[in-house]
């Protein structure tokens, strides 16, 4: 590899990371991931690898440049129902992590973690700042707390830089389908809109991959240790987003599907706070639902990694 190159992405086979790669422009990098085949231009790098076999991660090891600036984005989403998936939860999130860092501790200059606002469970207050509790309520937010704390213990014994970025639900990427403003668009492509349920006056905070994609490039060029909430640092309704679908679609909103009010067990508001980013790399994000909505939905559905 060439030695001037000094950005790995590991997991940058996947929709965020194939993303990063579009907002990198020209500047070069290697990517590490465990696909058998990536189509990659002449500024990047590619090497297979799969994180749990610690021969294969010594291995591609010996073809990577010193000084290395690391964005880690390998991991499951899940599900992980059974027995068999909460393994793979721990291999993929929290093994792999720990495989990585441990064999390539002398290649990095700075390690940059793509963690989760799941760590933090059910808020105790809004907007979340980086020093509410950390308590997950799900395997997948079990799996990234568990995987910033192995990280900050790791990179402090080896001297290492670590950034952890903590992104909120995502929309406007192919690998987070099931969530709400990408199902709707779903919808909205086939001509139709899913009748709303639960309460629907619960808030939430989505931020679109590019936003995200911007932030981690300002850690890339100007790396700064700590923990950093990614999100909109915005609250919407959930029946604000079927009003803005029944307007692109052109439709009056169905107002009796509105269940104000409605108790359903386990809802709760989960707002971002992001006056840290915003302070320490100027994160301002752009991307809104509506304006997504807008220009989305009468376009067909994207392939793996593209950005709608």
């Amino acid at each position: 590899m060439d030695e001037g190159i000094n950005l790995l992405i590991v997991g940058g086979a996947g929709a965020v990371g194939s993303a990063l790669i579009n907002g990198l422009g020209e500047k070069p990098a290697i990517v590490l991931d465990r696909v058998k085949t990536l189509k990659v231009s002449g500024k990047i790098g590619y090497l297979k690898c799969r994180l749990e076999d610690l021969g294969e991660i010594d291995a591609v090891g010996t073809h990577c440049p010193d000084h290395l600036h690391i964005v880690y984005l390998a991991g499951s989403v899940g599900p992980f129902g059974s027995g068999k998936e909460i393994n793979s939860a721990l291999k993929d999130n929290v093994i792999a992590i720990s495989n990585f860092l441990n064999m390539f501790k002398k290649k990095i200059s700075h390690f940059t973690y793509l963690s989760s606002v799941s760590v933090y469970g059910k808020p105790i207050y809004n907007p979340i700042d980086e020093e509410h509790p950390i308590q997950p309520f799900s395997i997948y937010g079990a799996s990234k707390a568990s995987a910033e704390m192995i990280a900050k213990v790791l990179c402090e014994q080896y001297g290492i830089g670590l950034t952890i970025i903590r992104a909120t639900q995502l929309f406007g990427v192919s690998s987070t389908p099931s969530a709400l403003p990408n199902l709707l668009l779903t919808k909205m492509r086939e001509g139709v809109l899913p009748k709303p349920i639960g309460n629907l006056e619960v808030k939430r905070d989505y931020l679109h991959v590019n936003d995200l994609i911007n932030l981690l490039i300002k850690v890339i060029e100007k790396p700064v240790a700590g923990v950093y909430n990614a999100g909109s640092g915005k609250s919407i309704e959930i029946i604000e987003l079927f009003r803005l679908c029944s307007k692109h679609l052109g439709k009056a909103f169905e107002s009796d599907f509105y269940l104000a009010g409605q108790n359903i067990k386990g809802a709760f508001d989960q707002v971002m706070n992001i006056s840290k980013a915003r302070q320490i790399f100027g994160f301002r994000p752009d991307y809104t639902i509506s304006q997504w909505l807008a220009k989305s939905h009468l376009k067909k559905s994207p392939h793996k990694g593209k950005v709608v």
